[in-house]
């Protein structure tokens, strides 16, 4: 049988190797033999505390206490059992009498240090694990949690210090490398809090916490394949980690993968149905998809769910102004502002509405504030430039694109709308190179085909695919690029929105295909709006030998009898483009506008207008008369069909810059073209005439919104024409 001290050691052995059942066992025997053995109650006390029973911790190693007298890890265990009973001032007392008994122990300085953390006492918890780190250097416990220490204090480099002295003093220290990781994300060290990330994956590849801030770290640098990896494995090895699923379905939606995005977001909804930042990411997916009613119910229960949520806000901000809902827009990036106002994106979001209501002066206000707070803000600047040549302050709106690019190399956005400032000002060599850019664009759905991009290079024999993009205006303007493909030494097949066809093939045009029916087998191809870059177009070379676009004979004939009939000069006139074009506002011009032009005498008004914008006929039928021609044509046989066959009838044709101004023009008829202050790249600065259409006149707004202004002098410059032709007579 051994004695008592052998029966000591045995337990002790048990104890060390975590087998504490069978520890605790002897200990009481031996108490029980001999109860004075204050060893054995202090260890008793220890086992007691490490299973939770602090009550008979504090009762045993006070039996010791009383037993052995001073002894220091009498106290320090006693300190322990009373801190996790939460009775702090005699936790404190018992680690002061262990250090009065010891003081070169440190772990008690460690404890003592941790006590009066939990009592916000953070300068002397600072010094005490200071003095444990003195005693012992490699104390990775101490240093990790001076180093916490630190960084709730904001002192983010001597909080790295810290995590850097932990990990060294014990490499595969999990906790202490992901807290480094964090700190150097903090204080702006992405490339080693990824390496130090790695490290710790090294140590512990399961660790789902550092492959989610892994990823996450990668998402932040668009390395969005990388990153999708990582929020893999996180979800792989924690399936109820909400954040990272969440990550993970923001990187596909990065990635243009929407479907997998939403069922990303739907899988944390299902099992957290009110997280707010799944909520509003789900939304952001349906506003992608143009979606925007059932998008913005769910940012209003991102709101409800969290109401300081700034991004829902912002976001419920972005659907509104999509819907072209300006007002209601501006609330919610105002109240996202009020919760966030040092808010850069916020700031931004605020001038982009306000630009789409022409408050020019206040956007560029907005947008410079978001500069200030965040100069490295590429976005911030490329709104710069857009507001800048909005106002026509082009040669400051170059270099706000040049900042954003700078700042972001590979931002499309910006290279896409630097080109309208080069190609509106006439350079268009080095705008066709930035305009290629759209394909780039988040928002720009561009054909993606297996065979390659033709690059301008004789056919010689091959079969090149030329694909319409963009609007009927876009395909009824760069059309004209065929004639020049003619001889290009090979077959030429077009493919052109399924209403255009007709007129095309009626014009001419060989190699016509309707959208959506099969494509023929080709080696190369080309998007239609390329074909001026490619073919190296500058002012002085623009194919603008006009008509290239021609009426059915037929229908000329048809319409001749009934217009010629009708007194007057006959002028035809469109108001309203697409409704849905982002800067529709901008360019459609009310129908009452025109009204000078029904003064002059003789002058007779035709509406060529189809769809939305004909509603104005009627409500302004008291005011002026406007024959319409528009509802009752091309209801069959194709776009612009009959409606090219009536401008071919008319005097003249006036309108608004939509896809009509586009057909008169490759009619070779006259127009005369209203545009507003800031008009798309097309049609140049500050000229009259147009290099792409020779019939065609350019009247354009002295300031913005003034359409009074243009129809004046159109009402001058029509009724000298109108006199002319009847002095002529």
């Amino acid at each position: 049988m051994p004695t008592i001290a052998e029966a000591l050691q045995i337990a002790f052995g048990h104890h060390q190797r975590g087998e504490i059942a069978q520890a605790e066992q002897i200990y009481r025997q031996i108490v029980a033999a001999e109860p004075a053995h204050a060893d054995a109650w202090h260890l008793l006390g220890v086992v007691a505390h490490q299973t939770g029973r602090n009550d008979e911790a504090v009762a045993s190693i006070s039996r010791a206490v009383e037993l052995g007298g001073g002894k220091a890890p009498y106290f320090n265990h006693l300190g322990a059992a009373y801190a996790s009973l939460s009775r702090l001032d005699e936790a404190e007392a018992a680690f002061r009498q262990a250090l009065a008994l010891g003081e070169s122990d440190p772990q008690v300085h460690y404890n003592l240090a941790a006590l009066l953390n939990l009592q916000d006492r953070k300068q002397e918890a600072t010094e005490s694990y200071r003095r444990a780190i003195e005693l012992a250097p490699r104390f990775a416990e101490a240093h990790f949690n001076l180093g916490n220490l630190y960084r709730d204090a904001g002192q983010l480099e001597g909080a790295e210090q810290c995590y850097q002295a932990a990990v060294a003093a014990r490499p595969n220290y999990v906790k202490g490398g992901m807290a480094l990781a964090n700190v150097q994300l903090r204080l702006g060290k992405p490339q080693e809090a990824e390496a130090t990330y790695r490290r710790v994956l090294e140590t512990d590849h399961t660790h789902a916490d550092a492959h989610y801030w892994l990823g996450s770290l990668l998402q932040t640098q668009e390395r969005f394949d990388e990153a999708v990896q990582q929020l893999q494995a996180a979800v792989y090895h924690n399936q109820h980690h909400r954040e990272a699923q969440n990550n993970l379905g923001c990187v596909f939606r990065a990635l243009g993968k929407l479907d997998q995005a939403e069922q990303c977001f739907r899988i944390v909804l299902n099992e957290h149905p009110g997280f707010a930042e799944a909520l509003s990411n789900l939304g952001s997916v349906l506003h992608d998809r143009k979606e925007h009613d059932e998008a913005a119910k769910l940012f209003e229960r991102a709101i409800a769910a969290k109401p300081d949520f700034a991004q829902a806000y912002n976001n419920l901000g972005a659907v509104y102004q999509d819907q072209k809902r300006f007002d209601e827009a501006l609330a919610q990036y105002h109240k996202a502002l009020e919760l966030e106002p040092e808010s850069a994106a916020a700031l931004i979001n605020v001038g982009s509405a306000l630009q789409m209501q022409g408050r020019v002066d206040e956007a560029l206000e907005h947008h410079r504030r978001a500069v200030e707070l965040e100069p490295d803000s590429s976005r911030a600047h490329y709104c710069i430039g857009a507001a800048l040549h909005f106002q026509g302050r082009d040669d400051e709106a170059l270099d706000a694109y040049a900042q954003a690019i700078e700042l972001k190399p590979d931002y499309a956005e910006a290279h896409y709308n630097r080109s309208f400032v080069h190609l509106s000002r006439g350079n268009l060599a080095e705008g066709w190179k930035d305009y290629e850019w759209r394909f780039e664009c988040k928002e720009y759905k561009g054909r993606r085909f297996d065979a390659p991009r033709w690059d301008g290079s004789p056919l010689a024999g091959r079969a090149l695919l030329v694909h319409a993009e963009q609007g009927l205006g876009d395909t009824l303007q760069f059309i004209r690029y065929l004639r020049q493909l003619e001889n290009a030494g090979g077959q030429v097949f077009v493919e052109v929105q399924p209403a255009l066809a007709p007129l095309l093939k009626a014009s001419g045009f060989r190699g016509i295909i309707p959208g959506g029916t099969p494509l023929p087998g080709f080696d190369v191809h080309v998007p239609l709006l390329s074909l001026p870059g490619v073919l190296g177009t500058t002012l002085a070379t623009v194919p603008n030998q006009v008509p290239y676009l021609a009426a059915e004979p037929r229908l000329i004939k048809q319409f001749r009898p009934k217009l010629r009939s009708l007194p007057g000069f006959k002028v035809g006139i469109v108001w309203q483009g697409n409704k849905d074009y982002t800067f529709d506002r901008f360019r459609s011009i009310p129908l009452e506008e025109f009204a000078p032009l029904a003064e002059i005498e003789g002058v007779q008004l035709f509406s060529l207008q189809k769809g939305y914008g004909t509603e104005q006929l009627t409500a302004l039928a008291d005011r002026f008369t406007v024959a319409d021609l528009g509802s009752t044509l091309d209801t069959t046989g194709g776009a612009f069909m009959e409606t090219a066959a009536v401008m071919c009838n008319l005097d003249l044709v006036v309108t608004s810059d939509t896809a009509a101004a586009h057909l008169a023009g490759g009619l070779g008829v006259p127009v005369w073209l209203a545009l507003p202050h800031a008009p798309e790249w097309r049609w140049l600065q500050d000229r009259t005439d147009c290099p792409w259409y020779p019939t065609m006149r350019l009247f354009r707004q002295s300031q913005q919104g003034d359409w009074a202004g243009v129809f004046a002098r159109m009402k001058h410059e029509l009724a000298a024409s109108v006199k002319k032709r009847a002095a002529g007579r």
